[in-house]
């Protein structure tokens, strides 16, 4: 899985396989489900930046990977 920024830094892609998804699913419910206070948050990452969640390989030739990625939820 990876998240991307366009060359123009107006859109930000999603890609990812089933895998993906499925990890990214989860995660969302951990999230949802979790018993700390809020807010809660989550980080994914890149293996270069101490993670195993998102991938280091773009998907795309025009865009920037993102290395971290924090999900935030609100109450």
């Amino acid at each position: 899985m990876t998240f991307e920024m366009n060359k123009e830094g107006d859109e930000l892609t999603v890609h990812m396989n089933q895998q993906g998804l499925a990890l990214l699913q989860l995660v969302l419910a951990r999230l949802q489900n979790g018993s700390s206070p809020m807010p809660r948050h989550t980080h994914l990452m890149t293996d270069d930046w101490g993670g195993d969640e998102l991938s280091s390989q773009p998907q795309s030739t025009d865009g920037t990977l993102f290395n971290k990625v924090d999900l935030r939820l609100w109450s």
